[in-house]
């Protein structure tokens, strides 16, 4: 574990790795974050894509923006890897989705409107450079009509896993009672059709107000 000049955390994760093996990842993470907050981070071959992946680094912060996941400001279960052939950070895998979608009730993440990973020290970097923001437009245009079919198959989802599910609350009641985090209106969602409607309605308000950002007929 340790923590870059700027601040930020990072725990390197193999059991398999030498003292000198950590120490070089270390360094070339350091170098990644000077880079991104050089003078000249914009330029297209010098710059931060000279170290960290565009591709990656956009399609990590469209999955955790568009589900607004608490954890993805860079403060807990943020992945990414080295690939020592293309000598560059890959941003992923993606994980931990316990408190997204609304499922917390600070931080403002249980609000549908708002950014929340570009937040994070890297990412408010990287949204200061024009052609990147562009890049996550274009994306965002490119997979926004998967999201809106990702919406409407939670019902079908949903339907897959009620037997678990009822089984699940037969041995542990949860809905209904307090826990945390401590979404807004825990008291009144007491059944699974009801949490899964809240969820629902979340992501479907959390699309809208994205699309009014990132859209193509919004600038």
């Amino acid at each position: 574990n340790f923590v870059t000049e700027r601040g930020v955390r990072f725990s390197i994760r193999s059991k398999d790795r030498d003292a000198a093996e950590y120490t070089a990842l270390k360094e070339k993470i350091q170098v990644a974050e000077d880079r991104l907050f050089s003078e000249g981070f914009k330029d297209l071959t010098s710059g931060w894509r000279d170290i960290l992946d565009e591709v990656t680094f956009i399609d990590w912060y469209l999955t955790n923006e568009f589900t607004k996941n608490r954890d993805a400001c860079f403060s807990s279960s943020c992945f990414m890897f080295y690939d020592a052939s293309k000598e560059k950070f890959f941003m992923g895998p993606s994980w931990d989705f316990d408190i997204s979608c609304g499922n917390i009730s600070w931080g403002d993440c249980d609000k549908p409107e708002g950014f929340h990973v570009m937040k994070g020290l890297w990412y408010e970097r990287l949204f200061q450079d024009e052609e990147f923001m562009k890049a996550v437009s274009a994306r965002w245009n490119e997979k926004r009509s998967r999201l809106v079919a990702l919406i409407a198959a939670i019902d079908t989802l949903s339907s897959e896993i009620s037997e678990a599910v009822s089984f699940d609350e037969r041995a542990w009641p949860s809905f209904g009672k307090r826990k945390w985090p401590h979404p807004p209106a825990w008291k009144t969602r007491k059944s699974f059709d009801d949490e899964i409607g809240y969820m629902k309605e979340f992501l479907l308000r959390r699309y809208e107000w994205l699309d009014s950002q990132f859209g193509e007929n919004n600038g």
